[in-house]
């Protein structure tokens, strides 16, 4: 049987490719709303993109490329970030509450009132990131359980 580019349309819609990782109706809805809530995103680039305000609450987003991404005031409490690269993001204000951030690059993250508690950052790469305006209460990091910032 020869495939029309009709019916290859079909076909790609029927049983899609296993390229991406991520959801596209996941991704194209976040880009619409800056809302994505519990969405997979796992895999997607976001690399320099102003991400302020977004909600990501529980989403996807392992091996994501957040490089350069500004997430000021955005909301990743209990997403999975694991092995995702956030290099030399802007992340004031951002609340990762019981995310995953495990394998995770941040190596020059920026981070200002970022809220990180009870957060898994074990084997990752925090290479010259500054958390001293960081919350880390009941954190687990690198060098243990960090509980800086806690009231």
């Amino acid at each position: 049987m020869k495939l029309t580019p009709y019916l290859l349309c079909i076909c790609l819609l029927v049983f899609p490719m296993q390229g991406s990782a991520f959801d596209e109706m996941h991704l194209m809805r976040f880009k619409a709303i800056n809302k994505c809530p519990n969405c997979d995103l796992s895999g997607a680039d976001f690399r320099g993109r102003d991400m302020k305000k977004a909600t990501l609450k529980g989403a996807n987003l392992s091996d994501a490329n957040l490089s350069r991404a500004n997430l000021y005031a955005a909301d990743l409490s209990g997403a999975n970030l694991k092995g995702a690269n956030l290099t030399q993001a802007k992340v004031w204000l951002v609340s990762f509450r019981g995310a995953n951030l495990s394998g995770a690059n941040l190596s020059e993250l920026q981070t200002i009132r970022a809220d990180f508690s009870n957060a898994d950052l074990t084997d990752t790469n925090i290479e010259e990131a500054d958390f001293s305006r960081a919350r880390l209460c009941n954190t687990k990091t690198p060098w243990g359980i960090e509980n800086s910032g806690c009231k």
